[in-house]
């Protein structure tokens, strides 16, 4: 079926120009593409482009076709209908079969008979401010599951619009924030901030304007243009400060809550991006091993933890309150989930004893040091150490070795500088406690009901094994007797300093079994010459 079974050509117009303009609509070619322009309100006649294969003469029925629904929707006067008839009309042009067509055409007839109705937009009562933490919090994560998934660095976000953003915007309703608030906000930036900050902040300012369009439908467009984020030239991208690992091990040894000293020291001694550590769960750590199934990259890694690391956390287990496989591994002494926010890291690290300027204020060089530069110092320290850089990936999920280069310069500095490494972390936590022999814990225990029974087993053929039989051969399939391996022939002798025996050949069941030893025979020179006297052997 085609379009001009669906509207009647309507007659031409005298006179009419190279738009070819219609009764109902007009057709007109710009920049090399067909577009068909509909009055929508009074002033407005929008252009909306047709498929590239559509030529004019093919366009003009379907013009014609969008005249009569825009005409059809305006006479009821309904404000709703005002709102989505620019969204009619533009899927009508780009449609690409008339059965496309039918249903559009199908939707403007129940709405004008009244059959059905456009779902209004929200009460118009809800804040940028609003907005931003039902998104940093999570909530519309969790009531729009099917378009959203909860943000991993939320709590950055909502530390930099707390800070830059809300006092300046916040209380602008959604449905009135326009670009001029967008500009008023950025404009109030302290001149010394980075321009990736600046970035940023930016790019937060316009999702938040972009979750109000969809889905919470606030708005019906975005008023933050794509391009009006600022760029960030690359001379001004700076590193984050890293600790030291004789830092790293003051902060842990610290009076910090053990459940923040935990999580730093783990991170720093495993790599593990710090977002990805707060989402583990005891079933993902089992003897000792490590499993990341759900990570920035979508790739899946596992591997031994640390001995310190993993004694460390089974002893945190013992006193979490939150112990159960699918409980998180890093909790609040509460229980809540363990959340670190940046500014409230640095202010822990000063309160330990932490003095280095550096890592809290920005140089020409670097910025202030945060939870993610645990991660440098993670690689630089391991790469000081001598593992591999494979080793090093297995852990950080880094995909090429660019990323790791990056750190071997520093690498080396540590090296040279003979600094010392990381500490065992269950002693540095206080938690390393000698086990009564014969205990274990109450989760090793289930480990152990499994390996026991193979131990046992592993045992009784020990013990079979070192009975020797009187009956069968050796490899060669002479006799064996029982008297052979109580001989001198198998009697083992110290590790050191040992006196060579002499060995019964009787005994043996084949020469071939022991070769005897060379001996060296001196040689001294009938006539001194250029051995000079000397004896050679």
């Amino acid at each position: 079926m085609s379009d001009m079974n669906l509207q009647e050509r309507a007659p031409k117009r005298k006179g009419q120009g190279s738009t070819r303009a219609d009764a109902t609509g007009n057709v007109l070619m710009m920049r090399g593409r067909v577009y068909i322009r509909i009055p929508v309100a009074k002033g407005k006649r929008p252009a909306f482009h047709v498929p590239w294969a559509m030529t004019e003469d093919e366009a003009r029925p379907r013009a014609a076709l969008m005249a009569t629904m825009a005409r059809d929707l305006r006479s009821t006067g309904e404000p709703s209908h005002l709102d989505v008839l620019p969204k009619i009309l533009e899927r009508a042009a780009v449609a690409t079969d008339a059965k496309r067509l039918e249903e559009l055409r199908g939707t403007v007839d129940r709405l004008v008979a009244g059959k059905a109705r456009v779902a209004p937009l929200p009460v118009v009562g809800e804040t940028f401010q609003s907005v931003g933490e039902m998104w940093t919090s999570g909530e519309l994560a969790r009531r729009f599951p099917h378009h959203l998934k909860e943000k991993r660095s939320a709590s950055d976000d909502a530390q930099r619009l707390e800070k830059f953003v809300y006092p300046f915007v916040g209380s602008v309703r959604a449905a009135a924030f326009n670009l001029d608030d967008a500009e008023r906000a950025m404009g109030a930036l302290p001149p010394e901030l980075a321009p990736a900050t600046r970035r940023q902040i930016a790019q937060l300012i316009r999702r938040v304007m972009t979750l109000a369009e969809f889905p919470l439908r606030l708005v019906t467009h975005n008023p933050i243009p794509a391009g009006w984020l600022p760029r960030v030239p690359k001379s001004s991208q700076k590193k984050q400060a890293t600790l030291y690992p004789s830092e790293a091990d003051l902060f842990v040894a610290g009076t910090a809550p053990l459940s923040v000293r935990l999580f730093v020291g783990f991170v720093a001694r495993e790599g593990m991006r710090h977002d990805e550590a707060e989402r583990l769960t005891w079933s993902d750590i089992e003897r000792g091993i490590v499993r990341l199934n759900e990570n920035k990259t979508d790739d899946k890694r596992a591997w031994a933890l640390r001995p310190g690391v993993a004694r460390a956390l089974e002893a945190w287990r013992e006193i979490s309150p939150r112990s159960a496989d699918s409980d998180l591994v890093f909790v609040s002494e509460d229980g809540s989930p363990l959340r670190l926010r940046t500014d409230v890291y640095r202010s822990m690290l000063k309160a330990s004893g932490i003095e280095r300027e550096d890592l809290f204020t920005e140089t020409t060089s670097t910025k202030p040091t945060a939870i993610h530069a645990l991660r440098a110092l993670f690689v630089t320290e391991a790469l000081a150490r001598g593992e591999s850089e494979s080793w090093v990936t297995d852990r950080t999920g880094h995909k090429s070795s660019a990323m790791v280069a990056t750190y071997k310069r520093r690498a080396r500095t540590f090296d040279e500088a003979n600094l010392a490494h990381l500490g065992e972390l269950d002693r540095l936590l206080g938690l390393c406690q000698p086990a009564n022999k014969g205990t274990v814990s109450r989760h090793a225990a289930k480990g152990l009901s499994t390996i026991r029974p193979v131990f046992a087993l592993l045992q009784r053929l020990k013990h079979k094994r070192s009975q020797p039989s009187t009956e069968g051969g050796s490899r060669t399939h002479k006799p064996v007797r029982t008297a052979d391996f109580e001989s001198a022939a198998f009697a083992i002798p110290p590790l050191r300093h040992a006196p060579v025996r002499e060995l019964n050949r009787d005994v043996l069941s084949s020469d071939r079994m022991v070769k005897p030893a060379r001996q060296k025979v001196p040689i001294t020179p009938a006539v001194a010459g250029p051995t000079n006297g000397r004896t050679l052997t």
